[in-house]
């Protein structure tokens, strides 16, 4: 058996159960049951559906420990999850300490990552979730949410609720990028700045006008390797200009993302976009449309194609976020960072947070004596090359 029932007698309003599952069988059969609690959740996005943890289970981490703690009601229904995963982390190289983390997050760009528990029962879920953790406290001494979000009101509510069982808990503020889209691609157009609304048309009308240029869409499942790979390809062009690989110069990267594009593929969530001059692709990006949420999480242009005003890169967000409209997308989403890039683009600037919860023993406590996070140079994940490098877009 992978976990053990424990029903929790803390809470007084609803008779929840617990479980812990460690193996991967027990995880896949709760598999059709996950993304209909993320739906009923207040933390509904698209990195925590089961086709994103799935795909970076298979193709980036098919060795990792599962620790995912599973709420049941009285009715045998899901009610929450810890998505979790057991890791290992070293204070200054010396000092070792066992790190639970969110399925899905290391290597692989995500954002948002949290407990997931259904709204109507959202405080007792998360308490059950957290009373077991307490009883499984011989298996981890810290708790790794990395880049909470999209706004700060995700953190709070389990933040207050981990402080109440007695878990030291430590926060930090992370920013993300949202553009809030109007009824209309004039009427957002007509909220930028003159110079950006002019770039914005004119790069799409020199790009489709003068030289032809077609928004070409993956639909189809054969499509899709070789639309990846022109966009892995055009990624690693932008990158080495700057001096860099790219981040799918890691073959598990690219091996995600092409498990990724079929599970998304087959879901209709997946906007697998390329600027295409006759049969040439000049220019690629690779997002998601959930759940009314375009998120943008990857592009690549052709460094030797630059004739058009404010560059490939604006006009073919413009050719995209013109689509989202249509599409009834009412957020775009640019996830972590506020770059001068995305506010001229409209974005709004939105506060998130990273939280590190403890254990509340002596070695535990000394990562609270100074400013210590797992992104920072003293304290250090096993195998954790190039880990916190992916969130460069």
């Amino acid at each position: 058996m992978s976990g053990s029932r424990d029903p929790d007698p803390e809470l007084s309003t609803t008779r929840l159960e617990t479980e812990v599952l460690t193996e991967r069988a027990d995880l896949e059969a709760m598999a059709e049951e996950w993304n209909d609690l993320l739906f009923q959740s207040a933390v509904c996005t698209v990195f925590l559906t089961w086709e994103w943890i799935s795909a970076w289970l298979d193709a980036m981490r098919p060795d990792a420990r599962l620790f995912v703690v599973a709420v049941r009601d009285d009715q045998g229904r899901l009610a929450a999850i810890g998505p979790f995963y057991r890791a290992r982390c070293t204070l200054v190289r010396l000092l070792p300490y066992r790190c639970l983390r969110i399925l899905g997050d290391a290597g692989a760009g995500s954002d948002y990552g949290n407990l997931i528990a259904r709204k109507d029962i959202e405080a007792d879920a998360t308490s059950a979730v957290l009373s077991c953790l307490a009883k499984q406290g011989g298996s981890w001494d810290l708790i790794w949410l990395a880049s909470m979000g999209p706004t700060i009101d995700a953190a709070r509510g389990l933040e207050e609720a981990v402080k109440r069982h007695g878990f030291a808990c430590r926060t930090r503020g992370v920013e993300f990028a949202r553009i809030r889209l109007p009824s209309s691609f004039e009427e957002y157009l007509a909220g930028l700045p003159a110079k950006v609304r002019y770039q914005m048309r004119r790069g799409v009308e020199r790009l489709e006008g003068q030289f032809g240029g077609l928004l070409a869409t993956c639909r189809r499942r054969e499509d899709l390797g070789t639309a990846l790979e022109d966009l892995f390809t055009l990624h690693g062009s932008r990158w080495q200009e700057r001096g860099g690989p790219g981040v799918f110069a890691d073959p598990r990267m690219r091996s995600f993302y092409h498990a990724l594009g079929q599970r998304m593929l087959a879901r209709g969530w997946l906007r697998l976009d390329r600027a295409l001059v006759g049969d040439r692709v000049v220019a690629a990006q690779v997002g998601f449309s959930f759940q009314g949420v375009f998120y943008e999480l990857q592009r690549g242009f052709s460094p030797d194609f630059t004739n058009i005003p404010g560059g490939l890169g604006t006009a073919l967000r413009s050719m995209v976020l013109r689509r989202c409209f249509s599409e009834g997308v009412r957020t775009y989403d640019f996830l972590g960072g506020f770059t001068e890039d995305k506010h001229r683009a409209g974005a709004e600037r939105t506060g998130g947070c990273d939280m590190l919860i403890v254990r509340g023993s002596l070695p535990n406590r000394l990562l609270f004596l100074s400013n210590t996070w797992p992104t920072g140079r003293y304290l250090k994940f096993a195998g954790s090359r190039g880990t916190w490098s992916w969130k460069a877009r």
